[in-house]
């Protein structure tokens, strides 16, 4: 690649240019101060034509004439430069990460938010949406921020809450359409509000264990409490227990031979009103996932993501890569698993209504 200073070198001295040289490069190229192969060209046969012109016009043109075409001509043809440049320029890939990259203003495309960024940034709809789409999405931001309450009530709207429940709205564990948090601490001093404690047991029957196998459910919940434990409860009734976190510290010894302390997490269920489970039972803490893009994943291929598996690690990087297979309530078959953190759900309709049944 030739910058500028080269590129009208080699416009004026052809003979005397190495065509082979590379000055200036740069992997990103912001301005076009850098061309392309089709570009040097380009600028070349323009600079040649100019110059034919301009000693025309000297011979057969008033002088004044001839200058002011010319400057014309200089000006369109350096301004065609720059669009032909800044269409046709694609950044390389990059290895720094430690500041945005060129381009990256809009990750997301056209559907990219481009209000200003504060608390709410994760609640703006796409860009693009249509304006006939706007009541779609603001309703369901409504839903998604109300608060429930339990029947019978003032309001039939907002009615049904409970008998156990987790939380009162959507946005009380997705803030802000955010990710949750772990309790600060323990009960009673701190909620778990936006993480909870999933539930099961180990599949004992034939036909438990075929139901598993066969991915028409994902594994086996507990027979009192259910799937998830659920620590609120309306009025008149005791919530189902109390999740109890304490930690124990853990040595991990870096590449550097440097030494970090981290805390690991153990859950204890405690208070638990319904009685005893049984002592197989498996918890699995669930931290409340972020809402942003989700559309975006859903509109995804299955083809696409499914050409980035690697479950042998053929390309010996380190990771397994698998497709998760769910069972679709819509369709009764399985499909590509998408949403939730171990991509238990096929759909955003069938994740949504999986988080309002608690």
């Amino acid at each position: 690649m030739l910058n500028l200073r080269d590129l009208i070198a080699s416009t004026t001295h052809p003979r005397s240019t190495n065509n082979n040289k590379t000055v200036g490069h740069s992997k990103v190229l912001p301005s076009f101060f850098s061309c392309q192969d089709w570009q040097v060209t380009l600028v070349r046969e323009v600079i040649a034509w100019l110059s034919r012109y301009f000693l025309v016009g000297m011979q057969r043109v008033k002088y004044k004439l001839s200058l002011q075409l010319l400057l014309v001509s200089l000006v369109s043809s350096l301004y065609l430069l720059i669009a032909y440049t800044v269409v046709a320029k694609v950044p390389a890939t990059t290895t720094d990460f430690s500041s945005p990259e060129p381009n990256e203003a809009k990750s997301g495309g056209a559907a990219t938010s481009t209000k200003r960024v504060n608390r709410n940034s994760f609640s703006n709809a796409s860009a693009n949406l249509k304006f006939s789409q706007e009541m779609d999405f603001k309703i369901g931001n409504a839903l998604f921020r109300r608060l429930w309450v339990s029947a019978p009530a003032s309001t039939q709207s907002a009615d049904g809450l409970g008998p156990l429940f987790n939380a009162r709205s959507c946005q009380r564990c997705h803030l802000k359409d955010g990710r949750g948090h772990p309790p600060n601490a323990n009960w009673p001093e701190d909620n778990a509000v936006s993480m909870l404690l999933r539930i099961s047991i180990p599949p004992k029957t034939k036909v438990e264990k075929l139901n598993i196998l066969e991915g028409r459910i994902p594994f086996i919940p507990e027979p009192t409490y259910g799937s998830q434990l659920q620590d609120f409860a309306i009025q008149g009734l005791e919530p189902e227990g109390r999740m109890f976190i304490s930690y124990k510290p853990i040595t991990i010894k870096l590449n550097d031979n440097q030494s970090v302390i981290l805390r690991k997490p153990i859950y204890k269920l405690t208070e638990l009103a319904y009685g005893p489970m049984p002592p197989d039972a498996m918890t699995s803490p669930r931290i409340a996932p972020p809402m942003i893009g989700l559309g975006l994943l859903e509109m995804l291929k299955e083809s696409d993501i499914l050409s980035n598996a690697d479950p042998e690690d053929h390309n010996k990087n380190g990771i397994s890569g698998r497709a998760q297979r769910v069972w679709d309530t819509e369709s009764n078959t399985l499909a590509l698993g998408r949403f939730g953190w171990k991509a238990s759900s096929p759909s955003l309709r069938q994740q949504a209504a999986e988080a309002f049944s608690g």
